[in-house]
């Protein structure tokens, strides 16, 4: 095995040889993480690295880039989803708002003053905070970073005034009150901060998704390769320490089959290709 790949907020993308299938794996595991530290990516990835050792959002980037020097469904092999987190809006404390309303209202006071951080353009909390400013009506300064972390710690020193990103980038900060969620994007409100409204409860429609972790292949991996390596990370989602670990980061652990992982991907091709195309976004 050649390494692991983990891809922000979309997929965590394998890098294996097909050879050897027999004894496999023949070397140690190692994981790479193209990323920033400190996002959820970053978090995830050490916790399966650490399981396993005994962000480029994968379905966003086809639509942003145009062209990728990959097919997003013929070059790769879903093998299985490993977790999945609602994203939420989190504010600087020395913003006046305590919930989406107040600080759509207050949006609206002060048009293109207030500034959000992102992981990037095209990224996919770049993508939550067009669902967001173009749901609400407002007009928010969009700054991009190199990566979540880079723009969560952005917004908890104040250069930004706020930032989308799941909880395992942010819970410290929470806890320790250096930042505040004021929106999730769940249907009902989440049972970690009941306190904290839905967007939907804001006035902010089409904003009820899950950001979704998830392990690929390449394309042709043997498949007793395959179905061991499917084996070994649904094996993990439940490991005690595992499951613990992603309690206290707000995550769930939820897997599937390759096949059911495949038409994830295909779906959200098409929601986020909708998404990109309608907001008029290009990477740059």
């Amino acid at each position: 095995m050649r390494g692991l790949s983990l891809l922000s907020a979309t997929a965590l993308a394998l890098l294996a040889g097909t050879t050897g299938a027999q004894n496999y794996p023949s070397k140690p595991v190692r994981l790479i993480v193209p990323y920033a530290a400190g996002g959820s990516s970053d978090i995830i990835a050490r916790l399966y690295g650490q399981r396993l050792s005994e962000d480029m959002p994968h379905t966003i980037n086809p639509a942003v880039y145009g062209k990728v020097p990959y097919d997003p469904v013929k070059d790769f092999t879903p093998l299985t989803l490993v977790a999945r987190a609602p994203q939420w809006l989190f504010l600087n404390p020395s913003v006046p708002a305590k919930t989406a309303r107040e600080l759509i209202a207050l949006a609206k006071a002060q048009p293109g003053k207030l500034k959000i951080g992102s992981a990037g353009n095209g990224s996919g909390t770049h993508l939550m905070a067009e669902l967001f400013t173009r749901g609400a009506g407002v007009d928010i300064t969009h700054v991009p970073y190199k990566g979540a972390g880079p723009a969560v710690t952005a917004t908890v020193g104040g250069e930004m005034n706020m930032v989308f990103t799941s909880m395992p980038a942010a819970v410290a900060f929470v806890q320790s009150g250096r930042l505040r969620p004021v929106g999730v994007t769940t249907a009902q409100r989440h049972p970690s901060h009941p306190e904290v409204p839905t967007f939907q409860e804001s006035g902010v429609p089409n904003m009820v998704l899950t950001h979704w972790f998830g392990v690929l292949a390449p394309a042709g991996i043997a498949r007793p390769i395959r179905d061991r390596l499917v084996r070994e990370f649904t094996a993990a989602a439940s490991y005690p320490a595992i499951v613990e670990r992603y309690r206290a980061l707000v995550l769930e652990p939820v897997t599937t089959t390759p096949e059911e992982f495949l038409k994830l991907i295909e779906t959200d091709l098409a929601r986020w290709g909708k998404v990109v195309r309608e907001a008029g976004i290009k990477a740059q």
